[in-house]
């Protein structure tokens, strides 16, 4: 099995077999102050299962680190279950869409963090998040340009 697509989402999920995605594609949150809770974030994963996996469970897990490796919430344990559509030609691979939502994930300080996505002791990917500060404001900024 292998990973074919990874991303970050305000939200996803699969219906059907398909995976719809809003607000996707992004890597960086704009925290007020830390520590800072996340409300809602969703990773959308596709895996590519080969015809002679599909039938056989493949565990995996994702979690979310620091930039250190330290884990800052409990891994989330699935197992991907892929059958063989009807008409599937011998040697084919399935493609089985995943996603996982995490509401209100902590994190401390701004930094670097990253999801981990495992299957079972290999790590597929690092899907992987910056938490900053809003930018400083120049004083010209603040004041407006007539008050500068």
């Amino acid at each position: 099995m292998e990973l074919s697509a990874a991303l970050l989402a305000d939200a996803a999920r699969v219906v059907d077999g398909k995976l719809y995605v809003h607000g996707g594609g992004w890597d960086r949150i704009t925290a007020a102050k830390f520590p800072a809770r996340h409300v809602s974030m969703a990773a959308a994963l596709v895996f590519r299962v080969e015809y002679d996996e599909a039938l056989t469970g493949q565990a995996i897990s994702i979690s979310i680190h620091t930039e250190d490796g330290k884990q800052i919430v409990p891994s989330v344990k699935h197992e991907i279950n892929a059958g063989h559509a009807p008409g599937t030609r011998r040697g084919a691979p399935t493609f089985v869409s995943f996603t996982l939502t995490m509401n209100l994930v902590q994190f401390d300080e701004p930094g670097s963090y990253y999801i981990s996505v495992m299957h079972e002791e290999d790590e597929m990917t690092r899907i992987p998040i910056t938490l900053q500060l809003p930018p400083a404001k120049t004083q010209i900024e603040s004041e407006g340009p007539d008050k500068a």
